[in-house]
């Protein structure tokens, strides 16, 4: 055991990867991890697994991987919102994935592999899958480390099971094999994948009937059972947020082997140009190229299958690896570098494997190590915040959704260059309701309220079922004081998505401004009762309680935050008043007076407090109060 050989990973780790601590929050992030109530406390860990909205609080993003909420619940546990503490979790299961896939290299490369090996190549495929810029994007994106999770116990269960054929199966080893594929598909499904990888391993290093394939029989149980859990379990699919049914599957498929070759394959070796939302338009040259590729690397794997089996399981294991994201099922998401990250292990362990006998080889691979490696440093800088990462996409070529974004992170509204982003990017897509809405929101920023309602109403049209189109329509006209449009968007936003906590909040926001105050105290009770860990929403809801007369609603609603805050805004005060409501005078009496006592400028409320002591027959603090209101009102 070459132990030197882990340490001079971690190392490597940490030298690429030490530029990314204080790097910025991006993409889903904001969904997933800031404004994320899911993740913003631990106990009870297990809500995770059964409560699939704890991973995001935008409906279209849940999805079940309870390991990306829980590991994120255990960061904001240790270090808040920190971003160091997030970049430093992410790093971790970097390093824990790549330090495996030493192992899991080894372990292939000297008893499986018909070739010699060099007692360093196992090192040169943990290095070049640990510091390669693929492999830097889910360092870098903080929910994106539900890949390097999954990856991590991925070649966990794999290592586990290889090693298991070559030692002798018993029920614990068998145990742990199958826990390991478990823990891998809770970080993301991605992993289903894994059965294939047996299966291969099965045909290609071991030999025997084909009855032998029957221990992937059992992989596939676990996935299935957890599938079969999900759906009359939880009653839950969240394949509607990640599979279009608008695109065609065949033109989609023949889409993918244009991007195999020119994005996935090309930034393995060249991965400057990685970025997001990247776009390259469909040419008939290039999808015969991706499938001509695709045809060599099955004739390569046919070839290699007695001679060099490790080869074939590489070629294949790369295939089948990638196969779920980057198929002919079409996806929502457009063309998305980590794609290939799972896949790059395989990648990386043929490259060394057909490299190892090359004079001088040691040499090449080191200085290729060298080479991504400082790639991936600099990389890492475009991650810095939202204007360096999509203006590094729009240097290279990105999408609609691309150009949106920069135009978003351009904080200085007066700055031509924002408005010419959203330009482009409506040019580019004339249907991006998204689009619409971003440069609606600019529009009405500026002052031009007309321009600002035609730009909403077409982004209506376009998207009449969206209810995120209704909620910035409603948030627009609050703002121009159009108080019962206002309503009328809100109302359709609550209605389209009534599990979203966002959209009832604004719900009951423009119902309060028409002064249609029962109605707003349910809307914001039930903006509450979704996100129970959000105090801005409790207390409104409080407070919406209190304006319509419901003061037991009030202390159910407030009593349980103001313990957990320590005294949430005014909520002390609003308490004190639900009790003087309920007749309990000892309970409406500490309140008033710790909030009097948070509050020493607000003097008015002694007077209230001097009669609820006279009330009470206490004669001493009355008169204090009294004394109080009299002397500050003067």
């Amino acid at each position: 055991m070459r132990w030197w050989h882990v340490g001079l990973v971690v190392l490597a780790c940490l030298a690429v990867y030490s530029n990314t601590f204080e790097n910025d929050f991006h993409v889903d992030d904001s969904y997933r991890v800031q404004d994320n109530p899911g993740v913003q406390q631990f106990w009870p860990p297990w809500r995770h697994f059964i409560d699939p909205t704890t991973s995001s609080h935008l409906p279209r993003l849940v999805q079940y991987r309870p390991l990306l909420p829980l590991s994120l619940s255990v960061n904001y546990a240790i270090a808040g919102d920190s971003l160091v503490g997030y970049h430093i979790g992410n790093l971790l299961f970097q390093i824990v994935a790549s330090v495996l896939l030493y192992f899991l290299a080894r372990e292939l490369m000297s008893h499986w592999s018909k070739l010699t090996s060099s007692p360093h190549a196992p090192l040169f495929v943990a290095l070049l899958f640990a510091v390669h810029p693929v492999s830097g994007v889910p360092v870098n994106y903080i929910c994106g480390r539900d890949l390097s999770m999954m990856q991590m116990f991925m070649t966990a269960s794999l290592l586990c099971y290889v090693r298991m054929r070559r030692l002798g199966e018993n029920p614990v080893r068998w145990g742990l094999c199958l826990s390991l594929l478990l823990l891998a598909l809770l970080a993301k499904k991605n992993a289903v994948v894994f059965p294939a990888l047996v299966v291969l391993f099965e045909l290609l290093f071991t030999k025997g009937s084909y009855a032998r394939l029957w221990r992937c029989g059992l992989f596939v149980t676990v996935v299935g059972a957890l599938l079969l859990f999900l759906r009359f379990g939880l009653d839950f699919s969240d394949m509607g947020n990640i599979v279009s049914t608008v695109v065609d599957w065949r033109e989609y498929g023949a889409h993918e082997l244009q991007h195999h070759v020119f994005h996935y394959l090309r930034n393995f070796a060249w991965p400057f140009p990685i970025r997001q939302s990247a776009i390259d338009e469909p040419e008939t040259w290039k999808m015969i190229v991706g499938g001509a590729c695709a045809v060599v690397s099955w004739g390569l794997a046919a070839y290699w299958w007695r001679r060099a089996p490790l080869l074939a399981f590489c070629v294949l294991g790369y295939q089948a690896s990638i196969a779920l994201t980057s198929s002919v099922i079409p996806l929502h998401d457009e063309i998305v570098a980590y794609r290939a990250y799972a896949s790059g292990a395989f990648l990386f362990l043929g490259v060394v494997v057909l490299l190892q006998r090359l004079p001088a080889v040691s040499i090449v691979l080191s200085a290729t190590v060298i080479y991504v490696g400082s790639a991936c440093f600099w990389l890492n800088f475009t991650w810095k915040d939202e204007k360096a990462l999509w203006g590094h996409s729009v240097a290279y070529r990105t999408s609609a959704r691309g150009h949106y974004n920069m135009a978003q992170a351009i904080n200085d509204d007066t700055d031509p260059a924002k408005r010419r982003h959203f330009d482009i990017a409506l040019e580019m897509n004339p249907t991006y309701v998204v689009g619409h809405i971003g440069l609606a929101m600019l529009q009405l920023r500026t002052g031009d309220y007309d321009g600002c309602v035609e730009r909403m109403n077409l982004a209506v049209e376009l998207g009449p079922n969206k209810a995120q189109t209704h909620y910035w329509f409603a948030v627009a006209l609050r703002v121009m004081k159009r108080y019962p449009a206002a309503a009328v968007q809100g109302e359709e936003a609550a209605k389209l998505q009534p599990r979203n906590a966002m959209y009832q909040y604004e719900f009951a926001k423009t119902l309060q401004d028409v002064e249609r105050f029962p109605e707003a105290a349910d809307a914001a009770e039930k903006a509450a009762a979704l996100q129970p860990g959000n105090a801005v929403y409790q207390y409104y809801a409080g407070e919406r309680a209190s304006v319509a007369g419901r003061f037991q609603s009030v202390v159910a609603i407030l009593e349980p935050l103001h313990a957990r805050t320590g005294g949430h805004q005014h909520s002390g005060f609003l308490l004190a008043y639900a009790y003087h409501q309920t007749n309990d005078r000892t309970k409406a009496i500490r309140y008033m007076e710790e909030f009097l006592a948070r509050s020493p400028s607000i003097w008015i409320e002694h007077g209230t407090l001097a009669a609820w002591y006279r009330a009470a027959g206490n004669v001493e603090q009355a008169r204090k109060h009294q004394q109080i209101y009299d002397r500050k009102g003067k």
